[in-house]
């Protein structure tokens, strides 16, 4: 049996990406406002990557296998453009 569980995460999304990006540039050696502005790339670049997943930053949906006792997340669905209305 599988079931499908939507959570609202706010600040789970950006606080990960926010840390993965202190930790990612703290080998590098340049000045304070350098590093905060690598911070702030890499975590801007991690987003664009986890958009795959997180819906408008803080939802993220999984995915259980009851059976096989599996856990997945599921990739967000593609947002359909609105259909023209006929006049």
């Amino acid at each position: 049996m599988k079931m499908r569980m939507t959570f609202k995460t706010p600040d789970a999304a950006k606080e990960g990406a926010e840390k993965w990006a202190a930790a990612e540039a703290s080998d590098a050696p340049n000045a304070e406002t350098e590093w905060a502005d690598i911070i702030t790339e890499k975590k801007e670049a991690a987003f664009v990557k986890l958009s795959k997943w997180i819906s408008n930053g803080e939802y993220i949906t999984v995915e259980f296998d009851l059976e096989k006792m599996t856990a997945i997340v599921v990739e967000k669905e593609p947002v359909s453009e609105p259909k023209p209305t006929s006049e």
